[in-house]
């Protein structure tokens, strides 16, 4: 029999017990919470207290994360932004310290992560570059306002809502998964708005044109909003990547401050500038 407590849903008597299991035990008897209009909460470790799962009271601790299947339909003439489409489902994980999230776990034959909440957005995308092919070298941006939206649902409403971000601009370096040795090729950069807050986007493509994407929301005075997509690429890149030519990056890419909740990276560059003084003294 379920209880409700402080607004979730949770099973009496196993719930202390579950908390001290580690996560990758846990996380499989845990039960599902629901919590306001901007998610369906995953739950991880670092949300429960005393057994019990508990809420941030800023609710862009939340890391909102997509996944889905990307598609492209090649424009009827050359040189034409090509019409994308992605769909699938999209999971909310509380914590505001990015680098301690890992990706959702998808069922082996599941076609997307398991949720109630869905998405299918569409939109153009064009290449930047010299090669115009559908799949070849970038780097494209696309922008992926249109579509039906992604699902939001209030407290206590019976119902999914649909929403839209009036910008939501992408980087991606390739069209499709090529397994290119170079894992930078697979790396994704977003930026956007909506009727909520601004955002950044940092995820990867990866085989079956599957691409995974984390949302954090901003403050409007966060200067993170203020980033153009080359901004955002090259804080990411600066802390992510673990090999020489781009052979290796850290995953999932959103594992990186630059993620977190609140902008550590002007922190972080000034102690590194401080650090290399000392090293040169």
């Amino acid at each position: 029999m379920l209880l409700r407590y402080g607004g979730f849903e949770v099973i009496p008597l196993i719930v202390l017990l579950l908390a001290s299991l580690p996560s990758e035990i846990a996380i499989f008897f845990y039960p599902s919470v629901r919590r306001s209009a901007l998610r369906t909460c995953t739950i991880n470790i670092p949300c429960v207290s005393f057994g019990y799962p508990t809420m941030p009271d800023n609710w862009k601790e939340t890391l909102f994360i997509w996944d889905g299947i990307f598609s492209v339909k090649k424009p009827s003439k050359e040189g034409d932004p090509s019409d994308i489409k992605w769909s699938g489902t999209w999971v909310g994980v509380d914590e505001a310290d990015a680098i301690k999230i890992d990706a959702p776990r998808r069922g082996a034959f599941d076609a997307s992560v398991e949720s109630d909440m869905t998405f299918e957005v569409e939109g153009t995308v064009a290449s930047t570059g010299n090669d115009k092919d559908d799949g070849g070298a970038g780097p494209f941006i696309a922008n992926i306002t249109g579509g039906s939206g992604w699902d939001l649902q209030d407290d206590g409403a019976e119902s999914k809502s649909k929403h839209s971000d009036t910008v939501h601009d992408v980087h991606l370096q390739q069209l499709r998964w090529l397994g290119s040795p170079d894992k930078t090729a697979n790396l994704i950069f977003a930026r956007g708005n909506n009727n909520f807050a601004p955002f950044i986007s940092v995820g990867w493509m990866r085989p079956g044109n599957r691409i995974t994407l984390a949302r954090r929301y901003l403050d409007e005075s966060d200067p993170r909003g203020k980033w153009d997509l080359e901004d955002l690429k090259k804080a990411v890149l600066e802390e992510i990547c673990t090999g020489s030519e781009g052979k290796g990056v850290v995953t999932p890419p959103w594992k990186c401050s630059v993620m977190h909740l609140e902008d550590q990276t002007a922190k972080r560059r000034k102690v590194e500038k401080k650090k290399n003084a000392e090293e040169k003294e």
